[in-house]
């Protein structure tokens, strides 16, 4: 036995860590996928199931063409190419092919030399080349293999989001089957989409509620910003975080990740409900993501363009009265922050003139903050969460339609009507 070990040492070391490794990404990736699955509201599967999904396969073939396609160039390059002063470059006027006498095969080979070296014909040419031959196969092997799982588990995602499956044919043409090939292993680009627009908006509104150690924040409207802005506080830390809004799906949505979010439509007294659940003073932050376009705000928009078309003294009167419905959300956000406390601001508003109750924000004592999101600001802060195998802030399952490019109008109409469970829409080129 020592003596099998000692003369197959160097095998058994890297057969040993291949197996570990193969142990290591079976586990995480079941672990991993199981995670994916809880966060779509699907069930767990066991890891005999994962190791014969095509998921698993996919990542293993992707790892194996990865690494044998760096094999076969390595064995290529070495081979045709110099670099002086490299000691796994050839000697300088030593590139290309070697010759049969500096090989020892053909008419060359000796006796102890292996039969296909001394056959000659195409079995001697295969056996001079059998390296670059069996690497190049093994990669594409697998580079075969991992189109197949690959296709099989972008058909599973196509029909969790109630689109049509593809033929292998089209799913070898696509960004997710280029992206495994050519794109080194790491997080979906999902995952980065949104740090051009709702990661560092939602981000900065956290960061403007300056909610302290222990406090609480009340986030109104709970959209594709309300809703990230609720879990970026979990995230940091803020032990309550209410929400409010009246789409069913997206309270279920904050309630899943244990937001306390309340239905508009189910309290006749908000500001009463919300101090009542605040020990009678009220949330120490409010962060208004819902902006100039809040529900119950339906004369807003006619009023304002109306405005423009009447005489200015007849305008203004119109301003005055349709502003104060506009800044529903905003007014409500000032009622129901504690005495001291912050209002942080995300929403958009519009206007010259937006009729503000200054003289309850002055008894109050209230801190305003807002501003256009400073994406740069914020990306040092994000791009570690983004990037974390856990996905901390559930990014990568944060859209809940993909839709090709020619569908934007589609996916814009369903998104503004609230229908089909859109919630976030990202568009694939």
């Amino acid at each position: 036995m020592r003596r099998l070990v000692r003369d197959n040492g160097l095998g058994l070391f890297f057969g040993g860590i291949f197996l570990a490794a193969l142990v290591g990404q079976a586990l995480v990736g079941h672990a991993d996928f199981n995670h994916s699955q809880v966060a779509h509201q699907g069930e767990p599967i066991t890891l005999a199931r994962y190791l014969l999904s095509s998921d698993f396969g996919a990542d293993v073939a992707e790892n194996w063409q990865s690494e044998y396609l760096q094999f076969t160039l390595y064995i290529l390059g070495t081979v045709w190419l110099l670099q002086r002063g490299s000691p796994e470059s050839k000697e300088p006027g030593k590139a290309g092919g070697e010759s049969d006498e500096s090989q020892r095969i053909g008419e060359h080979a000796t006796a102890r030399s292996p039969r296909w070296a001394r056959a000659g014909g195409w079995r001697t040419r295969v056996y001079g080349n059998s390296l670059v031959l069996v690497m190049g196969a093994i990669w594409l092997a697998s580079w075969a293999v991992q189109s197949v799982t690959g296709r099989v588990a972008y058909d599973a995602q196509q029909l969790d989001h109630q689109e049509a499956a593809v033929s292998w044919l089209h799913y070898v043409g696509t960004s997710d089957f280029w992206n495994r090939t050519l794109v080194p292993e790491g997080p979906p680009d999902d995952r980065f989409v949104y740090l051009s627009d709702v990661l560092p908006t939602a981000w900065q509104a956290v960061e403007y509620a300056d909610v302290p150690d222990g406090g609480s924040v009340l986030v109104l409207g709970l959209g594709p910003i309300g809703e990230m802005s609720c879990r970026i506080a979990q995230h940091r830390g803020v032990e309550h975080v209410m929400a409010i809004d009246l789409v069913p799906e997206r309270l279920e949505r904050a309630r899943a990740h244990g937001v306390d979010a309340i239905d508009l439509r189910r309290h006749d007294d908000i500001p009463a409900y919300v101090r009542e659940q605040t020990g009678g003073r009220g949330p120490d932050s409010v962060i208004d993501a819902v902006g100039m376009e809040a529900h119950g705000a339906p004369i807003g928009k006619l009023a304002h363009r109306l405005a423009g078309l009447l005489p200015d003294a007849a305008a203004r009167k119109v301003i005055e009265t349709a502003g104060i419905d506009r800044l529903s959300a905003l007014h409500l956000a000032i009622e129901l922050v504690q005495r001291g406390g912050t209002v942080s601001i995300s929403g958009v508003y519009g206007g010259a003139v937006s009729p503000m109750p200054l003289i309850q924000m002055f008894d109050k004592q209230i801190n305003v903050r807002m501003g256009q999101a400073n994406v740069k600001r914020w990306i040092d802060d994000l791009m570690p969460l983004v990037s974390a195998d856990d996905d901390p802030l559930g990014v990568e399952s944060f859209a809940t339609h993909r839709v090709p490019l020619a569908e934007a109008p589609h996916a814009y109409e369903i998104f503004q009507k609230k229908q089909d469970g859109a919630f976030k829409v990202l568009l694939q080129p």
